[in-house]
């Protein structure tokens, strides 16, 4: 076995996400990641992420 390896510990996140349709070409949406602030990495020394939100406002439409 290589001397540079490390065990990363086993984690869970959990994402939430809602999208809805606003008019006829409009969707809002949000989502909420690492919903329950889960302290992890993938890398040792380099933490991910916290919980963190966003909220998109889309429209569709079609080129003619």
């Amino acid at each position: 076995m290589a001397t540079n390896t490390r065990d990363i510990p086993a984690y869970d996140i959990a994402n939430l996400s809602l999208t809805r349709d606003i008019g006829d070409d409009w969707q809002v949406s949000a989502s909420i990641n690492n919903l329950f602030d889960e302290d992890y990495f993938t890398q040792p020394g380099f933490p991910m992420p916290g919980r963190h939100y966003s909220v998109g406002l889309f429209r569709s439409f079609e080129l003619k």
